[in-house]
């Protein structure tokens, strides 16, 4: 009953935020001696904006608009400092301070940050979704007064950043950031970008094996990484894939996903994505899965024709175990001590097999990380899952 409940006043929130605004912030940049707001009318008439204001939470600023805005066009506003250059909430409210529309940005929202010489941008003149994550993206070359024209942020995470250390030994060590391919193909990421809301740097040239990663530094980027920063991923065409907040968590180790890649993709502090559930600050992995590490007695000699993927724990506690073998293998299933839970397969070819361990099937397992493992003659292939929720 509780679980309808919650369905359904979800469905009330998402058609009552998806209705767009007479007047949406359309594009701003928040960060310079010149920043400045966008409104955009998305109606067939022209509004007098005379008493309306622009707030800014973080900094408790208001700036007073004046004029009219036509239908279909721009109204420009310079700002001076008005935003907060690590994330703010910005309020564009009406002459009886109704609120009109609103972005949160930064490590206060899922809108991105834009550094120097950016700006923030709709996808398209008054794109509204009610998902500020999806609504805005990144555009290096701000259309001030005219059509915008953004890349779009699926935020699907087809490479995710998979682990961070934002503050390191600054003597030993600089800032790290792991990428985790997701997928079951090799990318290419040669000309992707970083940011986190200060820098924006181009990603030399590398590829990521399927479901691998890759440790790159502040010596390649040129990324400093602060703890009220936002770590965000695009393609070379900037469209952004991924983004990891911390803020204000500051972290003792490094913070990773666990497991590997998973979502939120759209968080933008230690709360939003995920911090304790699947985002937690734990001893370095960098290049090896999340989540702990393992001890193999015998050496692990990896055939390449032989492949195992697996999937996360779905909410109902199964995994979808796609193989290929070539000669014939045992599929085994270990807890985190090396004990074995299940044996789930044996012989030779390509399948996809599930293991549930939800109980229905009188296998209820506890939670906490688990080992698969597809043994041949020669060869051995490991994959790390975790069960987080039955």
């Amino acid at each position: 009953m509780k679980k309808s409940l919650v369905l359904i006043l979800l469905c009330i929130f998402v058609l009552i935020s998806a209705q767009t605004p007479d007047v949406v912030i359309n594009e701003f940049v928040p960060k310079g001696a010149s920043e400045w707001v966008e409104l955009y009318n998305t109606t067939g008439s022209t509004i007098d904006l005379t008493g309306w204001f622009v707030h800014s939470v973080e900094e408790g600023d208001t700036f007073i608009l004046s004029g009219t805005i036509n239908s279909n066009d721009y109204a420009v506003f310079q700002l001076s400092y008005l935003m907060d250059n690590d994330g703010d909430s910005l309020f564009l409210k009406d002459n009886s301070s109704v609120i009109v529309d609103f972005v949160y940005f930064g490590n206060l929202g899922a809108a991105p940050l834009a550094p120097s010489s950016f700006s923030c941008s709709r996808i398209t003149d008054g794109y509204f979704t009610g998902d500020l994550g999806n609504d805005f993206n990144l555009d290096g070359t701000p259309t001030e007064g005219a059509a915008n024209d953004a890349a779009a942020a699926p935020l699907n995470a087809t490479v995710a950043i998979n682990e961070v250390d934002p503050y390191p030994d600054p003597t030993t060590n600089p800032d790290s950031i792991e990428l985790y391919n997701t997928t079951n193909s090799p990318i290419d990421i040669t000309g992707w970008f970083l940011c986190d809301g200060d820098d924006f740097a181009v990603i030399g040239s590398h590829q990521i094996p399927a479901y691998g990663f890759l440790v790159i530094d502040e010596d390649e980027t040129g990324i400093d990484f602060a703890s009220r920063d936002v770590a965000y991923l695009f393609l070379p065409d900037t469209q952004r894939v991924d983004q990891l907040g911390w803020y204000p968590d500051y972290n003792d180790f490094t913070y990773q996903r666990i497991p590997d890649g998973s979502a939120p993709h759209n968080g933008f502090d230690w709360a939003s994505c995920g911090g304790g559930t699947v985002l937690f600050d734990t001893t370095e992995t960098w290049g090896y899965s999340n989540g702990g590490s393992y001890v193999v007695e015998t050496p692990i000699i990896v055939n390449p024709v032989n492949t195992l993927f697996c999937t996360p724990f779905s909410n109902n506690g199964n995994i979808m175990i796609s193989f290929s073998a070539v000669e014939n293998v045992r599929i085994n299933i270990y807890n985190i001590n090396g004990s074995l839970v299940k044996s789930l397969y044996q012989g030779i070819g390509e399948s996809t097999i599930t293991w549930n361990a939800d109980g229905n099937n009188g296998e209820k397992v506890s939670l906490g990380t688990y080992l698969v493992v597809m043994e041949g003659e020669n060869s051995m292939i490991s994959r790390k899952v975790n069960l987080i929720i039955q």
